[in-house]
């Protein structure tokens, strides 16, 4: 007969885990360029001891010769890999016959797509549709008319509200009552005067019972662009995991309302490595140019070696420390893992190149 019972038993195994370390090293690896660039400046935008430095040269390209690869297959004698020959007779048989790749439906759709294509609202155009609206009056409206024009495309007003009062022979309390009323406007935040009144405007409007964040923006946004986390938690009587917060909040908001309306430059796609061919040797190097260089603040290093620093503070200095560390080795492992696959794969693919 099989007898149970409660006991306490020590086994001891072997298992691979991946620590959070571990883990961000892999992820920024699988990062593109662009996708790099990005998840580093979310990073400094969350830790206060990351700062940048400016590059003072360029990328040095590698001059050793057990680096590159020698090329074997330079020429292309073959009367079959002659691309300007096959030009030429494809020439030859356009203009002796129908071209067989165009076809006549789909030249027609794409003119009509393109024909068809119309450019968005345009910023001002969106303010001035609610002015419309707004407006009580003609008078008012002529007002609002020329506060809209001295809108810039961040959705900052620029203009003087005396100029405009002397032009339109209103009174100032007139003209200051019609800012107002366009600051109520989409997207919220537009007729701002500075960054300030800008996300204050937003606040009241996303989050009007949160009194930390208004006290945030109003009193210490210079000392939270400085990511002074620990200063800033002090004068406000709370934690730095408060701070924190109020500044993931402050993240939702947009300090320049009017760029949605703007056309976005185009992304281009920038490579890791580049290879060239330098007196007959394939070389390959990194493209470092769009890759930060990252660095600790040495203020906040000292800062927690300080007897006088709380416990909490300095806790918290460590920790973005150790982060910031981590970060700077697995962006250097990255390149240096990238250089080393693209030289194993130039080696390997030598008659392509």
């Amino acid at each position: 007969m099989m007898r149970m019972e409660h006991g306490l038993v020590q086994n001891q195994s072997q298992r691979l885990m991946l620590t959070q370390k571990m883990q961000q090293a892999i992820q920024i690896l699988q990062l593109s360029g662009l996708e790099l660039e990005q998840f580093v400046q979310d990073e400094l935008e969350q830790n206060p001891t990351l700062e940048v430095l400016q590059k003072q040269s360029e990328p040095e390209q590698p001059k050793n010769a057990e680096n590159a690869v020698k090329d074997e297959t330079d020429t292309f004698d073959a009367p079959d890999n002659d691309l300007d020959r096959f030009a030429n007779d494809w020439s030859d048989i356009r203009r002796t016959g129908s071209d067989m790749s165009r076809n006549a439906d789909a030249d027609a759709r794409r003119d009509f797509y393109e024909n068809s294509i119309t450019g968005g609202e345009s910023f001002t155009a969106l303010l001035l549709k609610q002015m419309r609206l707004a407006a009580k009056d003609d008078k008012a409206y002529a007002i609002g008319e020329l506060i809209v024009g001295e809108i810039d495309a961040k959705g900052y007003f620029t203009g003087s509200l005396e100029a405009i009062a002397e032009e339109t022979g209103a009174s100032m309390e007139d003209v200051e009552a019609m800012l107002r009323l366009v600051q109520r406007f989409e997207p919220t935040g537009v007729g701002a005067r500075d960054v300030v009144e800008c996300l204050l405007l937003q606040i009241n409007v996303e989050f009007p019972d949160n009194d930390q964040l208004r006290t945030l923006v109003a009193e210490h946004l210079v000392e939270l662009e400085k990511r002074q986390i620990p200063k800033i938690a002090k004068a406000m009587k709370i934690s730095p995991d408060d701070v924190e917060s109020l500044r993931t909040l402050l993240a939702q908001l947009n300090p320049w309302p009017g760029h949605e309306f703007s056309t976005a430059p185009p992304q281009y796609v920038t490579p890791d490595v580049i290879i060239e061919k330098i007196d007959g040797e394939y070389e390959a190097y990194l493209q470092n140019d769009w890759v930060p260089e990252l660095r600790v603040n040495k203020q906040y290093q000292k800062l927690m070696r300080q007897k006088g620093v709380e416990k909490d503070a300095k806790k918290y200095l460590q920790d973005k420390v150790d982060s910031a560390k981590w970060l700077i080795r697995n962006i250097e492992q990255r390149q240096r893992t990238i250089l080393r696959i693209a030289k194993a794969i130039l080696d390997v693919q030598k008659g392509f190149m």
